[in-house]
Formats: C-alpha cells, sequence, structure tokens
C-alpha cells in the first residue's frame, strides 16, 4: 500500500518482508533478499528492510498457502510490501524517473534471491545470478532494437563534424601565432538533426520490461541525441561542451603551454593532443565513439 514519500507513517520498515517462520533460523533465501533490498537506492536515502514473521498477504485477503501446505511442499512463502514513493504525495500522479529506479532495483534484488533459492533448496544450479534473466527478446525489444538501427545509420556523424579544411586552418592558425581561432568549414548537413531526434524520441523503450535492456537501450539513444546535437552546434561555441558531455573531459590537470608560430618548428600537435586556442577552444581532430 501506498504511504507517499519519507517513512512509513507507522514507523516501520521502507520495504518489510513477510515471511512465516517455520524453522528457528530464517532460510538463507531471505537474508539475501533482506540485504538486496537493502541496496534499493530509488529512495534517495538509506532504506530499512525488517523481516516480519507474518503471512504475506494483502489486507482482507487470505495467504495463498498456509503454513501446513509449505510444510508438506517444502517451499518458501515470502513478500514485499512496496510503498508507493513513486508516486507524488498529494496527486498520485507517478515519478517516472523515481518509478524507473526502483523497478530495476526491485529486479535486481529478487534476482538474487531466486539464484539463492535455486542454489540451496533445489537441484537447479544456474551458476551465475545473471543465468536467471532474459534469454530471448521479446518483440517489444527487437522493435526498439530496430528502430535506433535506424535512426543510427540515418546520419553519418565522424564525417560531420570534421572539417574539410583542417590542414589549411591548421596553417592559418600557426601562422597566427596561434593566437586567432581558426576558421573551420563543414560539409553540408543531409539530414534534419531536428526530425532524426523527434524519430529518436517516439521509440518507446518504455516497452521493454526487461530493466536492463530498458537501460542499454536508454543509453544508446542518449549518445545518439548527443550526436545529433553536436551537428547541430558545429562551427559554434556550443560544440566544445557538447563533445564534452558525450565523450568525456580531458584527462588529468590542465593543459601545459605550448610553442607555436613560425619559429617553433612547423609541426601541428600529436593526433589527440589539444593545442589551446582563443576562448578555451581545443584544436584536433573528433575522437571516434
Amino acid at each position: 500500500m501506498g504511504r507517499g514519500a519519507g517513512r512509513r507513517r507507522d514507523g516501520g520498515a521502507d520495504l518489510p518482508i513477510a515471511h512465516p517462520r517455520l524453522g528457528a533460523e530464517a532460510p538463507t533465501t531471505v537474508e539475501v533478499l533482506r540485504s538486496a533490498l537493502g541496496e534499493v537506492k530509488a529512495f534517495g536515502r538509506p532504506v530499512q528492510v525488517d523481516v516480519l514473521g507474518d503471512m504475506p498477504a494483502p489486507p482482507g485477503m487470505t495467504p495463498l498457502l498456509s503454513n501446513d501446505q509449505l510444510r508438506r511442499l517444502g517451499g518458501l512463502l515470502i513478500g514485499v510490501e512496496v510503498p508507493a514513493q513513486f508516486r507524488e504525495l498529494r496527486t498520485g500522479v507517478l515519478l517516472p524517473l523515481v518509478f524507473r529506479r526502483l523497478q530495476a532495483d526491485l529486479s535486481r534484488a529478487l534476482r538474487q534471491a531466486f539464484f539463492e533459492f535455486a542454489e540451496v533448496d533445489t537441484s537447479y544450479r544456474p551458476g551465475d545470478v545473471r543465468a536467471l534473466g532474459p534469454s530471448t527478446l521479446t518483440d517489444a525489444a527487437r522493435e526498439v532494437d530496430r528502430l535506433l538501427v535506424e535512426v543510427s545509420c540515418g546520419f553519418e556523424f565522424l564525417p560531420a563534424i570534421t572539417p574539410v579544411n583542417s590542414d589549411q586552418a591548421w596553417e592559418a592558425f600557426r601562422a597566427s601565432g596561434c593566437e586567432r581561432e581558426p576558421a573551420f568549414h563543414y560539409r553540408p548537413l543531409p539530414v534534419d538533426p531536428d526530425l532524426l531526434k523527434r524519430r529518436l524520441y517516439d521509440i518507446r523503450i518504455e516497452d521493454v520490461t526487461d530493466p536492463a535492456l530498458a537501460a542499454v537501450f536508454r543509453a544508446k539513444r542518449q549518445e545518439l541525441d548527443r550526436e545529433l546535437t553536436m551537428l547541430e552546434d558545429r562551427d559554434t561555441s556550443a560544440f566544445l561542451p557538447a563533445s564534452v558531455q558525450l565523450y568525456g573531459g580531458r584527462r588529468g590537470g590542465p593543459a601545459e603551454p605550448r610553442r607555436c608560430g613560425p619559429g617553433a618548428g612547423g609541426r601541428r600537435p600529436a593526433r589527440g593532443r589539444p593545442a589551446r586556442v582563443g576562448h578555451g577552444v581545443d584544436l584536433r581532430r573528433p575522437r571516434p565513439p
């Protein structure tokens, strides 16, 4: 039952586990689940997980199995109460990013518990917790993959952001004593980045039920989005910060000053090593992803 944001009103655990204790000690599966739920990050703070000796059942409903049935079957009956902290407290509006993170965290915790149960209480030996994940792609996942490939193949990123006059720009830059920013020229774009972005965000990644696979698809969508942004930002001051978003910043400390000009030997910087020019712009060829 949802209790809004923050701690539960009754002062209990955030994620209580209900498990009828039939023996002297709790099964290791319950302990693994308790530990894994303690790693949930979706609420933005450490969570409290308690194991209660209750029969798991929603209020007003009977448990799926009785204690006698559990003893005969040799099974485990475990319930987890998940508070609706993925909804806004007053309006009940879904908080999609919190819900997505909670879905991924709970999926990971449950798989760890299932793995422990299989290893300890059954003859099945999965070998690795990842073996319990989906082994085939759903139709929704295949469709998302196909559409992402279509957008990715709809433009040629590296040729589009590579200046066609890099040699001439370097010579002019060196001749100015490395003081005047070079003027780069680029190939005309054969695509409209805005239209490709529209197609990109029309892809229904939310229909992919596997949280891990959905995260991979979202990461690819973000990468394509940033590449399209860089196409729009060519020959502007926004191009460099956009490239840092895509590839990351420079490793190490600030670049040391380099001699430049006719008396510096006339050499271009080694590929991949930036030469500092006016307004903090790096003169270098783009690195492939």
